[in-house]
């Protein structure tokens, strides 16, 4: 019995240690597990939340509609909230004012502690080093800092869990990086769809007055019906004056020719009509103009009554003249008076005089158009550059490209992590290394004067020595460039007017420059990111006749299109075509299909425009397409 006794006694005693271990110990870990493995849950969902409300913060950055970068922002941040609250943590559901606080780029951001079943959010916008910007600044990450609160289930003197606890995390929505490069065309054409008026300016000895006859006013391209890869003759320097009269019978010929009056032909009795170079009469008056203070090359002070020039009458019909030339164009506003840059420009003798820099003074206006001031205006200094202001943001398609250009250009500086370069081309390629402001100065066929390489007085201050803007801005793995890029395509805003805006020039040569695009894309040359979107967009708005001639131009960009397949590059092309007989030819180069986008490869689009208001819709097209989320 004794021995019963004692083992009963033992069994009891090891029934009680078992009790005691269960709830003092087992117990304790089985619930200290299930609420780790229930905090872990909390903190992976709250984890998935934040990450889809980066997400879709990040594509809305991507995506949203145009306005002010503080807007587009602002627009991201809440996309990123209503996600967030359209989702839940175990039984949470979460609701809008209710249970989630939201602190939009808080400066500095600071940890938060929401009360129970509550989450608060810090969303924070970081440009591509990772450092927070204030809300306008380009950003290219959105980071979402996320903290929930919630409680243990099970918690007593023995489990001394808390009451409740934190859970937080961190989720970067970064934007796509992309290493993109515009290859822009400057070529002559692109202003051919401005309306111009071509004047034949002269003395009217009869009437004793100035005469303007209006000899033409339409498009250039109309005026001129030039190839349908258009005319270098242009209303903004260079202007290129001589090439109205460019008619050689070949295929480069225009049909209709007007004879510009220093245009150096054996045939041309008028030159000199021009400007009186009678530099003793008429000294210059300052260096806004060669030209300024100058009367019609046909005004003689000691026979006013007399008009003829070498002996011929220069008057228009119209005045009791023959001749059916020119001696200045014009821009065509459409209708009259033009005001403009403060000033105003009453009648089309006034955009002749305020473009010659006649209207700075009276002096000026008195020296230059002798029988007395007729154009309407009041001399005074800002007519010069109000004019020329006036043509450089109103030339056609040139300033829609340009506006375009900038469009991208900030649509992916918003809308994604994006480097960027610049290519512009017409008779050749202005290689690197990155010139912002560089210029194009090297060609027979581009006159480097303003008005005609053939005319000795045809610069306009600097215009006439320092050529005119052929940027070429390299990719930079540590820098964006928009800032440069921006300054080559509007030109410094400091001067006036804009001397380093783009402008057309001469001929297009499309091959070199995607040859050049090709080349700082290639990974080897450590121009790129590693792990960007490489891309080239072409922008044209005919078919190249450089280098050598149109077929080889055709060869040679293709065989670029090859190069940029073999290091995965696509190249997005655009071609406006201004005229109908452009159309075939720019679509067999420029397709998806077989042409230059086609050849490329790797998703590559064709996007052909018929009117340049469609220019800006064509390139955000690409940057839309380029910008998808990777």
């Amino acid at each position: 019995m004794g021995r019963k006794t004692a083992r009963t006694q033992h069994g009891a005693s090891t029934i009680v240690l078992i009790l005691i271990l269960a709830f003092f110990v087992i117990l304790p870990l089985a619930v200290f597990a299930f609420e780790t493995s229930r905090y872990l849950l909390i903190q992976d969902q709250l984890r998935s939340v934040t990450d889809a409300a980066a997400l879709s913060g990040t594509a809305a950055m991507a995506s949203a509609p145009q306005g002010t970068n503080a807007q587009r922002q602002l627009i991201a941040m809440q996309a990123a909230q209503v996600t967030f609250e359209q989702n839940s943590i175990l039984q949470t559901a979460f609701n809008t004012g209710t249970n989630v606080t939201v602190n939009y780029n808080p400066t500095p951001p600071t940890p938060l502690s929401p009360p129970l079943h509550a989450a608060a959010l810090n969303i924070i916008l970081l440009d591509q080093n990772g450092k927070q910007v204030t809300t306008g600044n380009p950003a290219s990450t959105m980071q979402i800092q996320a903290w929930y609160t919630d409680a243990p289930l099970f918690t007593s003197e023995i489990i001394p869990l808390g009451t409740k606890y934190t859970a937080s995390t961190v989720s970067n929505g970064g934007l796509p990086m992309i290493d993109v490069i515009l290859c822009f065309d400057v070529s002559g054409s692109l202003d051919d769809a401005t309306p111009v008026i071509l004047v034949d300016r002269c003395w009217d000895g009869t009437n004793n007055t100035m005469a303007y006859g209006q000899q033409a006013s339409n498009t250039i391209f109309n005026i001129f019906t030039p190839p349908p890869t258009g005319t270098g003759f242009n209303v903004y320097p260079p202007q290129n004056l001589s090439y109205a009269s460019y008619a050689d019978g070949g295929v480069n010929s225009n049909t209709t020719s007007y004879l510009w009056s220093e245009s150096p032909s054996p045939y041309n009795s008028y030159n000199g009509l021009r400007d009186n170079a009678n530099a003793t009469l008429y000294p210059p008056l300052s260096a806004t103009m060669p030209e300024q203070g100058l009367p019609p090359g046909n005004y003689n002070a000691s026979k006013p009554g007399v008009s003829l020039i070498n002996g011929l009458d220069p008057r228009p019909p119209s005045a009791g003249g023959p001749w059916t030339g020119f001696t200045d164009v014009v821009i065509n506003p459409g209708s009259l008076p033009l005001v403009t840059g403060g000033m105003t420009f009453p009648t089309v003798a006034s955009l002749v005089e305020g473009a010659r820099g006649n209207l700075e003074s009276p002096q000026a206006m008195a020296q230059s158009c002798p029988g007395g001031n007729i154009t309407g205006a009041k001399p005074g200094p800002g007519y010069f550059a109000a004019y020329w202001n006036y043509v450089l943001n109103n030339a056609q398609p040139v300033t829609a490209a340009r506006a375009a250009a900038y469009t991208f250009f900030n649509t992916m500086n918003l809308s994604a992590n994006s480097h960027f370069g610049l290519i512009t081309f017409s008779d050749a390629v202005n290689a690197p290394p990155p010139l912002p402001n560089g210029i194009w100065t090297g060609s027979t066929l581009t006159t480097n004067n303003n008005m005609d390489k053939n005319f000795s007085r045809g610069g306009v201050n600097s215009w006439s020595n320092a050529g005119f803007p052929m940027p070429a801005i390299s990719l930079d793995p540590n820098n964006t460039n928009f800032s440069n890029v921006v300054t080559a395509l509007n030109g410094n805003s400091s001067s006036t007017p804009s001397l380093n805006a783009l402008v057309p020039l001469g001929q297009t040569d499309i091959g070199d420059s995607l040859n050049e695009a090709v080349s700082e894309l290639t990974p080897s040359n450590n121009l790129t990111r590693t792990g960007a979107k490489r891309a080239i967009i072409l922008f044209t708005d005919g078919v190249p006749n450089k280098p050598v001639n149109t077929a080889t131009g055709d060869s040679v960009a293709l065989n670029a299109a090859s190069a940029a397949n073999k290091i995965g590059v696509p190249i997005y092309t655009i071609g406006l075509s201004q005229v109908p007989q452009i159309i075939t030819p720019e679509n067999n180069l420029l397709n998806a299909t077989n042409g230059i986008a086609g050849i490329s490869g790797n998703n590559a689009t064709y996007i052909q425009v018929t009117n340049s208001a469609n220019l800006e819709t064509a390139f955000q097209t690409i940057a839309r397409s380029l910008c998808v989320l990777q």
